[in-house]
């Protein structure tokens, strides 16, 4: 006798703990409301894929702990109960999975749009106190949450274990992906310029504006400017020799554009403008301007340093040549031939502008 009643009480208790078998569906009683309020609860409840348990309302009503008694004598994960207050209707929701009772006044609801905005609000509460069994530190309720109470409230069906380690997020090396989308390249650097066996080095600003279709090809312009000239002298006098450069080509990026340091080759034609200042000349000689424009292809080799996605440093070494020769004369004397070739080395930033596609 004693070990029947020993199994007896074990079996009473894995029945309150369980709230439902495993396999079965999650039952919620609704209490009273046979009406359309309670039919329109009953249905949003039976979609969500609750079995819901139809009860009388307690007479009279004493609060939660009527409910409670009703959720737990059906051996329900909860119950709902709906009742007319001064203000409009109030919803009480009791949850045995997580502990809680809920309440909630629905207000100001017009006349045709009550029984659905009830069965709207009873839904949230329920969702809201399931959402709770995903908390690290849960309020531990009277019953526990089966898979399937899990899968109905929308759930994972099962939690990681307290120890699991998490793996973490596998870490791309590159640094940067390839440039898949095509955006804008624009470049703004300061450097020096000479012409090799003419004149001596110069300062200048870069400016540089490329479309780049494609991760390994762009296509633009790009300009030198002076900020002073460089000085060429003779027996006649002094000039200074001011450089303006304005090219259009391509580069080419033969990595690719996923990677932090990045090579690139350029070509194209571009047109040279020399303004040519006399700043000093001899007795019986006076001091005149000159502009030559000439004809130039262009080459450059470059490498750029990539400081995040779309901000890098850039540095380059272009050279120019020029058609037809353009020479600079003192009083009809040739003193030096200009651009043959000419040099210039910048360093500066560049920065890629995209749309709003994911790029590099």
């Amino acid at each position: 006798m004693r070990r029947t009643l020993e199994a007896l009480a074990i079996s009473c208790a894995l029945t309150a703990r369980a709230g439902s078998a495993p396999g079965e569906q999650p039952s919620i009683v609704l209490l009273g409301h046979g009406d359309g309020i309670g039919k329109q609860i009953e249905a949003e409840l039976a979609a969500l894929g609750f079995r819901v348990v139809l009860e009388p309302a307690p007479e009279p009503f004493h609060g939660p702990a009527d409910i409670e008694a009703a959720a737990r004598e059906a051996s329900a994960m909860g119950a709902v109960y709906v009742v007319t207050s001064q203000l409009g209707v109030e919803v009480w929701l009791v949850d045995r999975e997580t502990g809680k009772t809920l309440s909630r006044d629905v207000l100001g609801v017009s006349e045709g749009d009550e029984e659905r905005v009830v069965a709207v609000r009873v839904v949230e509460l329920l969702r809201a106190s399931l959402l709770e069994l995903e908390l690290p530190e849960q309020t531990q309720g009277e019953v526990e949450a089966t898979p399937q109470l899990r899968a109905v409230a929308s759930l994972p069906s099962t939690r990681p274990a307290e120890d699991a380690r998490v793996e973490p997020a596998p870490v791309t090396h590159g640094p940067w992906p390839s440039a898949t989308t095509a955006g804008f390249l624009f470049d703004g650097a300061i450097g020096i310029n000479w012409s090799v066996g003419a004149i001596g080095a110069a300062p200048l600003g870069a400016l540089g504006a490329f479309w780049q279709p494609k991760p390994r090809l762009a296509v633009g312009l790009s300009g030198l400017v002076p900020i002073r000239g460089a000085n060429v002298s003779g027996f006649e006098g002094s000039a200074s020799v001011a450089t303006w450069q304005l090219t259009t080509g391509t580069r080419i990026y033969p990595l690719g554009g996923n990677h932090a340091v990045e090579p690139s080759f350029g070509a194209g034609l571009g047109i040279i403008w020399f303004q040519i200042e006399g700043t000093r000349a001899a007795t019986r000689y006076v001091a005149t301007s000159e502009q030559l424009l000439v004809a130039s292809p262009h080459l450059d080799v470059g490498v750029r340093w990539r400081l995040s996605g779309d901000i890098s440093l850039r540095s380059s070494l272009g050279a120019n040549y020029a058609f037809p020769e353009p020479a600079v004369q003192f009083a009809g004397t040739p003193i030096v031939t200009l651009a043959r070739p000419l040099l210039s080395w910048t360093f500066g930033i560049e920065w890629r502008a995209i749309g709003d596609s994911v790029g590099d």
